[in-house]
């Protein structure tokens, strides 16, 4: 019996570790990118687009550094918003339904952030 628990208690504590990990990992990959997105990369400003991009699609997002910075902060705001609706969910959907919804948010979040066309998009996604 005290097998079966301390396993079960190694795996919350892992993943308890592991999840801020990952979401500040995710953040630090959107650092990465900043010159890129925000066009800093290419001289003039806007690059050249090539020939298989979708027109409707931009190659980067002009904005300033002061902006991305915004953009990148606002994404940790919207983590505290979801951990704080999380116990809502949790309460009134349980387990399963609590899970469905944060699918649906990170796929609505995911699908915004692919397809974003200026900085109000991006941090949207």
């Amino acid at each position: 019996m005290g097998s079966v628990s301390n396993r079960y208690f190694i795996r919350t504590l892992a993943w308890v570790l592991v999840s801020p990990w990952t979401y500040g990992y995710h953040i630090a990959c959107l650092n990465q990118l900043q010159s890129v997105l925000t066009c800093a990369a290419y001289t003039g400003g806007i690059p050249p687009r090539e020939p298989t991009q979708p027109k409707s699609l931009p190659s980067c997002i002009p904005m300033t550094a002061a902006t991305f910075g915004l953009v990148t902060s606002i994404f940790t705001v919207g983590g505290l918003i979801g951990s704080l609706a999380s116990n809502y969910a949790m309460h009134n959907y349980g387990r399963k339904g609590s899970l469905k919804i944060n699918a649906a948010f990170a796929l609505v979040g995911s699908a915004i952030m692919t397809v974003a066309w200026s900085p109000l998009s991006l941090t949207f996604g």
